[in-house]
Protein backbone atom coordinates (compact mmCIF):
# COMPACT_ATOMS: atom_id res chain seq x y z
CA UNK A 1 0.00 0.00 0.00
CA UNK A 2 1.29 3.37 -0.86
CA UNK A 3 0.52 6.48 1.59
CA UNK A 4 -3.15 7.56 1.92
CA UNK A 5 -3.70 10.73 0.06
CA UNK A 6 -7.26 12.55 -1.03
CA UNK A 7 -9.53 10.56 -2.52
CA UNK A 8 -8.01 7.36 -2.15
CA UNK A 9 -10.65 4.65 -1.01
CA UNK A 10 -10.40 3.80 2.38
CA UNK A 11 -8.47 1.08 3.14
CA UNK A 12 -10.54 -2.14 4.34
CA UNK A 13 -7.71 -3.04 6.71
CA UNK A 14 -8.60 -5.44 10.25
CA UNK A 15 -8.34 -3.01 13.37
CA UNK A 16 -8.98 -3.65 16.91
CA UNK A 17 -10.98 -1.15 19.12
CA UNK A 18 -9.70 -1.55 23.15
CA UNK A 19 -12.22 -3.69 24.32
CA UNK A 20 -10.94 -6.34 21.78
CA UNK A 21 -13.51 -6.37 19.57
CA UNK A 22 -12.58 -6.66 15.69
CA UNK A 23 -13.54 -3.62 13.32
CA UNK A 24 -12.59 -2.33 9.40
CA UNK A 25 -10.97 1.04 9.49
CA UNK A 26 -13.64 1.60 6.43
CA UNK A 27 -16.53 0.89 9.20
CA UNK A 28 -15.50 3.05 11.72
CA UNK A 29 -17.62 5.78 11.29
CA UNK A 30 -21.13 3.74 10.79
CA UNK A 31 -21.99 6.05 7.99
CA UNK A 32 -20.04 9.33 9.50
CA UNK A 33 -16.98 11.21 8.36
CA UNK A 34 -14.26 9.97 10.80
CA UNK A 35 -11.11 11.87 12.18
CA UNK A 36 -8.65 9.47 12.80
CA UNK A 37 -5.46 10.14 14.83
CA UNK A 38 -2.13 7.58 14.90
CA UNK A 39 -0.41 8.48 17.58
CA UNK A 40 2.42 6.37 19.42
CA UNK A 41 1.56 4.75 22.71
CA UNK A 42 -0.77 5.67 25.63
CA UNK A 43 2.22 6.73 27.74
CA UNK A 44 3.86 9.39 25.67
CA UNK A 45 3.17 12.39 27.27
CA UNK A 46 2.80 14.81 23.88
CA UNK A 47 -0.03 11.67 22.71
CA UNK A 48 -1.37 12.41 26.10
CA UNK A 49 -1.96 15.84 24.93
CA UNK A 50 -2.98 15.00 21.84
CA UNK A 51 -6.03 13.01 22.75
CA UNK A 52 -6.81 16.17 25.09
CA UNK A 53 -7.30 17.83 21.95
CA UNK A 54 -9.61 15.50 20.74
CA UNK A 55 -11.59 15.37 24.17
CA UNK A 56 -11.84 18.64 23.90
CA UNK A 57 -13.23 19.13 20.21
CA UNK A 58 -16.10 16.83 20.90
CA UNK A 59 -18.72 19.60 20.29
CA UNK A 60 -16.72 20.79 17.55
CA UNK A 61 -17.10 17.24 15.85
CA UNK A 62 -20.67 16.26 17.36
CA UNK A 63 -22.32 19.55 15.58
CA UNK A 64 -20.48 18.10 12.36
CA UNK A 65 -21.83 14.83 12.80
CA UNK A 66 -18.39 12.84 12.83
CA UNK A 67 -17.21 10.49 14.55
CA UNK A 68 -13.44 9.74 16.22
CA UNK A 69 -10.90 7.74 16.62
CA UNK A 70 -7.14 7.04 17.69
CA UNK A 71 -4.89 4.53 16.74
CA UNK A 72 -1.89 3.61 19.17
CA UNK A 73 0.74 1.20 19.12
CA UNK A 74 -0.07 0.70 23.07
CA UNK A 75 -1.70 -2.96 23.60
CA UNK A 76 -5.36 -3.05 25.24
CA UNK A 77 -4.09 -2.99 28.85
CA UNK A 78 -2.69 0.18 28.65
CA UNK A 79 -5.54 1.48 26.60
CA UNK A 80 -8.06 0.36 29.50
CA UNK A 81 -7.42 3.55 31.77
CA UNK A 82 -8.15 5.46 28.79
CA UNK A 83 -11.16 3.46 27.70
CA UNK A 84 -12.53 3.78 31.12
CA UNK A 85 -12.27 8.03 30.89
CA UNK A 86 -15.54 9.54 30.58
CA UNK A 87 -14.29 12.45 28.67
CA UNK A 88 -13.37 9.91 25.74
CA UNK A 89 -16.20 9.16 23.25
CA UNK A 90 -13.89 7.91 20.38
CA UNK A 91 -12.65 4.98 19.83
CA UNK A 92 -9.69 3.60 20.76
CA UNK A 93 -8.02 1.20 18.09
CA UNK A 94 -5.28 -1.23 19.57
CA UNK A 95 -1.87 -2.15 17.49
CA UNK A 96 1.05 -3.21 19.91
CA UNK A 97 2.83 -4.60 16.31
CA UNK A 98 2.46 -1.43 14.33
CA UNK A 99 0.52 -3.40 11.76
CA UNK A 100 -1.59 -0.53 10.54
CA UNK A 101 1.04 1.76 10.73
CA UNK A 102 3.16 -0.57 8.75
CA UNK A 103 -0.15 -0.88 6.41
CA UNK A 104 -0.76 3.21 6.11
CA UNK A 105 2.73 3.94 5.55
CA UNK A 106 3.00 5.79 8.55
CA UNK A 107 6.73 5.60 9.05
CA UNK A 108 8.75 5.97 12.68
CA UNK A 109 11.72 9.09 12.41
CA UNK A 110 14.65 8.06 11.09
CA UNK A 111 16.66 9.07 14.10
CA UNK A 112 15.47 10.51 17.64
CA UNK A 113 16.57 14.01 16.77
CA UNK A 114 13.76 14.30 13.82
CA UNK A 115 11.19 13.63 16.84
CA UNK A 116 11.03 16.94 17.35
CA UNK A 117 11.04 19.26 14.57
CA UNK A 118 11.50 22.58 15.24
CA UNK A 119 13.06 23.59 18.82
CA UNK A 120 10.67 26.43 19.29
CA UNK A 121 7.75 24.10 18.40
CA UNK A 122 8.92 21.10 20.42
CA UNK A 123 9.55 23.02 23.61
CA UNK A 124 6.25 25.43 22.94
CA UNK A 125 4.23 21.26 23.39
CA UNK A 126 6.99 20.35 25.82
CA UNK A 127 5.70 23.79 28.18
CA UNK A 128 1.57 23.05 27.19
CA UNK A 129 2.44 18.89 28.27
CA UNK A 130 4.18 20.10 31.65
CA UNK A 131 1.40 22.87 32.75
CA UNK A 132 -1.16 20.20 32.15
CA UNK A 133 0.46 17.91 34.61
CA UNK A 134 1.00 14.84 32.51
CA UNK A 135 3.46 12.07 33.59
CA UNK A 136 5.71 9.81 31.18
CA UNK A 137 3.85 5.90 31.32
CA UNK A 138 5.04 3.10 29.81
CA UNK A 139 7.47 2.92 26.68
CA UNK A 140 5.92 0.69 24.12
CA UNK A 141 6.24 0.17 20.00
CA UNK A 142 8.13 2.06 17.80
CA UNK A 143 9.46 4.93 20.41
CA UNK A 144 10.63 6.69 17.08
CA UNK A 145 6.98 6.47 15.54
CA UNK A 146 5.48 9.59 14.16
CA UNK A 147 1.51 10.51 14.25
CA UNK A 148 -0.74 11.00 11.41
CA UNK A 149 -4.07 12.21 10.97
CA UNK A 150 -6.83 11.21 8.62
CA UNK A 151 -10.58 11.83 7.68
CA UNK A 152 -12.03 9.23 6.36
CA UNK A 153 -15.65 10.09 4.70
CA UNK A 154 -18.97 8.28 5.03
CA UNK A 155 -18.64 8.09 1.32
CA UNK A 156 -15.37 5.36 1.42
CA UNK A 157 -13.28 8.19 0.29
CA UNK A 158 -10.42 9.47 1.95
CA UNK A 159 -10.99 13.36 2.81
CA UNK A 160 -8.09 14.48 4.34
CA UNK A 161 -4.78 12.91 5.18
CA UNK A 162 -1.16 14.38 7.11
CA UNK A 163 1.67 12.22 7.78
CA UNK A 164 3.72 14.08 10.67
CA UNK A 165 7.40 14.84 10.12
CA UNK A 166 7.64 15.15 14.06
CA UNK A 167 6.03 14.91 16.98
CA UNK A 168 4.77 18.62 16.37
CA UNK A 169 2.95 18.76 13.41
CA UNK A 170 0.07 17.06 14.41
CA UNK A 171 -2.84 19.41 13.17
CA UNK A 172 -5.47 20.33 15.49
CA UNK A 173 -8.78 19.00 15.00
CA UNK A 174 -10.22 22.48 14.26
CA UNK A 175 -7.16 22.81 12.01
CA UNK A 176 -8.53 19.96 10.20
CA UNK A 177 -11.95 20.71 10.37
CA UNK A 178 -10.72 24.51 8.79
CA UNK A 179 -8.29 23.18 6.02
CA UNK A 180 -11.69 20.63 4.85
CA UNK A 181 -14.05 23.59 5.30
CA UNK A 182 -11.48 25.69 2.85
CA UNK A 183 -11.12 22.45 0.34
CA UNK A 184 -14.87 22.75 0.25
CA UNK A 185 -15.37 26.23 -1.27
Amino acid sequence: MTRLKQGDPVPDLPAVLADGRQVSLKELGQGKDTLLYALRYAGCTFCQLDVHRLIEARDLLAARNMHAAVLMQSDQAHLQPLAEDESVYFDLLSDPQGKLYEALEIMPARHKWNLAGSLGSFRAKQKEVREMGYRHGDYEGNELQLPAAFVFGADGLVHYAWYCRSLTDLPTPQQILSQLESAAQ
